[in-house]
C-alpha cells in the first residue's frame, strides 16, 4: 500500500512539473521565439523599418506584447557596445540589428536564441534560473521549428 501511495505522489508531482513547463513554454518561451523571428526578418531584410517591430499590432496576444516590451531590456542585458545603450528605442534596436548583421551566421543564430532566452526570463519575472530558461527556450525553438518551420 505504501508503494502505491508513493507512486501516486510521484505521478502527481511529474504531472504538475510537466504542466508548469508547458505553461512556461506557451506564455514566455514561445512568444520570445516569435519576437526573435521578427528580429531575424529585419536582420535579413535591411529595407524593413525597425519601428514596425516596436509597434504592437492588433493580432498580438498578451504574451507577445510582454515579449515585445522585454526585447529592449534583453538587448540592454546583453551589454552590447556602448553606442547601443543610448538613443531612442528605435535607435537602440537598429543598433542591435546592425550588430547582428555583422556577426557570422552561426553566432547570429546563437544570439537569436540567447536573446529569446533573456526575453523569456524577463517576461516571467526572473523566477526561474537562467540555465533552466535556456533549456526551455531551446525546447520551444525545437518544437516551433518542427511545427512551423521557424528559422531563428
Amino acid at each position: 500500500m505504501k508503494f502505491k501511495r508513493f507512486f501516486k505522489l510521484v505521478c502527481e508531482w511529474l504531472e504538475e512539473a510537466f504542466l508548469s513547463i508547458k505553461k512556461f513554454m506557451k506564455e514566455y518561451a514561445g512568444p520570445a521565439i516569435d519576437i526573435m523571428n521578427e528580429v531575424k526578418q529585419f536582420v535579413d531584410n535591411p529595407a524593413l523599418d525597425v519601428l514596425v517591430l516596436l509597434t504592437p499590432n492588433p493580432i498580438d496576444n498578451k504574451a507577445l506584447l510582454i515579449a515585445r516590451e522585454c526585447l529592449l531590456r534583453a538587448i540592454e542585458a546583453l551589454k552590447l557596445q556602448q553606442q547601443c545603450a543610448q538613443g531612442t528605442d528605435a535607435e537602440r534596436l537598429q543598433c542591435y540589428i546592425n550588430w547582428l548583421r555583422d556577426l557570422p551566421l552561426e553566432q547570429r543564430k546563437a544570439m537569436y536564441l540567447r536573446t529569446a532566452s533573456i526575453i523569456a526570463r524577463l517576461a516571467s519575472g526572473e523566477k526561474i534560473p537562467a540555465h533552466k530558461v535556456d533549456s526551455l527556450v531551446q525546447l520551444a525553438y525545437s518544437e516551433s521549428k518542427l511545427e512551423k518551420g521557424t528559422t531563428v
